[in-house]
């Protein structure tokens, strides 16, 4: 992977790797403030097929 990684850097170059770096950390973040509804506690409205 590291191989993957350095060939990516390489082609985009130290500023888009940069920006890059700061996006996926951003979405990392994003991810871990926003986590997925629990589907499991929602309530039911008693429609089985729509439930």
């Amino acid at each position: 992977m590291n191989a993957s990684l350095n060939k990516l850097v390489e082609y985009l170059g130290e500023a888009e790797s940069d920006q890059l770096a700061e996006l996926l950390l951003k979405v990392h973040r994003f991810v871990e403030d926003n986590p997925p509804p629990n589907l499991d506690r929602l309530q039911m409205n008693g429609d089985e097929n729509r439930d």
